[in-house]
């Protein structure tokens, strides 16, 4: 009976796991379709804001100007035309970028590298703190025209919800865990009562009163 128990916890956890995994799988593909083209719009239409602001000035901005975005929870790189790199607020973890992409910046066009991350079976690369994962766009500054590329900083912005968000997912698997063991004792005591009671019938040791 020993076996059945162990069977009906590793069952019921089996479950559980792949429930778990083709939820996650299931939030990936909603994200990659329709939140990540989203989520390319809305950093796209904050850049474009910088963007006009920075032409309206009529010498540009200065570096304190991004600083301060940086400071309000965004990452930025600006690359001026001699591609001379200059960080705002958070640094990222890789800065690789195709210098053609900084190129057609400069040039008056845009990168949208938020929407065109790679989607992967298993991750959604919407906490990737990679340069390649921003959005840019051209801006004026007091150097020069400057190819900007930014992104929220998640770490800065969601940074305590990241936490509370493990804490709770481990305590949910933990207790899972622990329930479903206790759950699964209490299912097998009573079909181990009645197997023992049907051996000793069979055995003709059951005593009747």
């Amino acid at each position: 009976m020993k076996s059945f128990y162990v069977r009906t916890v590793i069952i019921t956890l089996s479950v559980m796991i792949i429930s778990s995994l083709l939820a996650f799988f299931i939030s990936n593909v909603y994200y990659q379709f329709s939140l990540k083209p989203e989520n390319d719009a809305q950093i796209s239409t904050f850049a474009k804001n910088i963007q006009q602001y920075t032409e309206r000035e009529a010498d540009g901005v200065s570096s304190a100007y991004f600083s301060h975005v940086g400071d309000l929870g965004y990452q930025l790189v600006l690359f001026d035309e001699n591609k001379n790199m200059s960080q705002f607020g958070s640094a990222f973890r890789d800065l690789a970028l195709p210098e053609h992409e900084i190129k057609k910046v400069l040039a008056g066009g845009e990168y949208h590298g938020v929407s065109e991350q790679p989607a992967g079976l298993f991750t959604t690369g919407f906490f990737n703190n990679e340069l390649r994962n921003t959005i840019g766009v051209p801006v004026e500054t007091t150097e020069g025209t400057a190819a900007l590329f930014m992104r929220p900083d998640h770490q800065q912005q969601l940074g305590e919800f990241r936490v509370f968000l493990a804490v709770l997912l481990v305590l949910t698997v933990v207790l899972s865990f622990l329930f479903v063991a206790l759950a699964a004792r209490r299912i097998v005591k009573p079909v181990t009562s009645l197997t023992d009671a049907t051996k000793k019938i069979s055995d003709g040791f059951l005593i009747l009163n």
